[in-house]
């Protein structure tokens, strides 16, 4: 800025001045974001003892993936689980004893018989059992693929604790459930108190 003074004499002088100018922002000013909100796990369902009862076919040639899979259904209560090395054996298994199955956890590549094939055998067989597929890196058209070939669904391998929960309480304790809602409850009907176990 500029000014100009003038004296008793007439004389003219001038200075000059900066200009007050506002401060200059450093960082523009920013809108803090809300707080994620804090991580809530789901509630553990435990199976009923009606679900716990049911058998399970694992069908695994690898010794590990078999004690580790035996080892989560355990975890999870669950204790009648048979074991076949490939699908020959776990054809022969079923077959032998077509009812005694509620689920089969079905490994698809295997020696001697794969599981592809196996399946195709106890369906063949008449039975509708769940047969669920073992396999890794699983992509969108091996899923699509399991369903044509007689699976009812699948499980990625490394299988994981929590996966494994859901998929018996999908097949096992739904399976449990209708069998007790199709039961007459005659104590109902007597006026004696229901304990239904869900």
């Amino acid at each position: 800025m500029c000014y100009m003074d003038i004296d008793a004499a007439g004389n003219y002088s001038f200075t000059s001045a900066p200009e007050d100018q506002a401060p200059a922002k450093t960082m523009e000013e920013t809108t803090a974001l809300p707080p994620p909100p804090p991580f809530v796990p789901e509630p553990y369902v435990h199976l009923s003892d009606e679900a716990l009862a049911k058998r399970i076919l694992l069908v695994e040639d690898n010794t590990v993936n078999q004690r580790l899979i035996v080892k989560i259904l355990q975890c999870h209560g669950h204790t009648t689980v048979d074991v076949a090395a490939n699908g020959k054996e776990g054809v022969d298994m079923v077959t032998a004893d077509p009812s005694a199955y509620s689920l089969i956890l079905m490994d698809v590549s295997m020696p001697i018989m794969s599981g592809f094939e196996a399946t195709s055998l106890i369906r063949d067989m008449g039975l509708d059992v769940p047969i669920i597929a073992l396999a890794a890196h699983v992509m969108k058209a091996d899923q699509e693929s399991f369903l044509q070939r007689g699976f009812d669904g699948y499980l990625s391998k490394p299988v994981r604790k929590m996966v494994v929960h859901k998929l018996l309480l999908e097949w096992l304790e739904s399976e449990a459930q209708m069998e007790s809602e199709s039961q007459p409850n005659f104590s109902h009907e007597e006026g004696l108190p229901r304990h239904n176990k869900l």
